[in-house]
């Protein structure tokens, strides 16, 4: 989600603003340290203009190989 958002250019911030959430909850949903709800996945979703599969998607870390 991290990869996304920082794609689009958007602070956490301004994603909670579009998405009705606080962006102390961003942050915790980034970094793992909480779980969003269905809804909220189909709301960030709806942000990103993607699917909500795609936010479940592990990114690849940071300096690492991919398959």
């Amino acid at each position: 989600m991290r990869q996304m958002r920082e794609a689009r250019e958007w602070t956490q911030e301004e994603l909670a603003d579009r998405v009705g959430l606080s962006a102390r909850y961003i942050g915790e949903v980034e970094r793992h340290r909480a779980s969003p709800t269905v809804n909220v996945l189909g709301r960030l979703a709806r942000a990103f203009e993607v699917e909500a599969a795609e936010l479940l998607k592990r990114a690849p870390k940071r300096g690492g190989r991919t398959k």
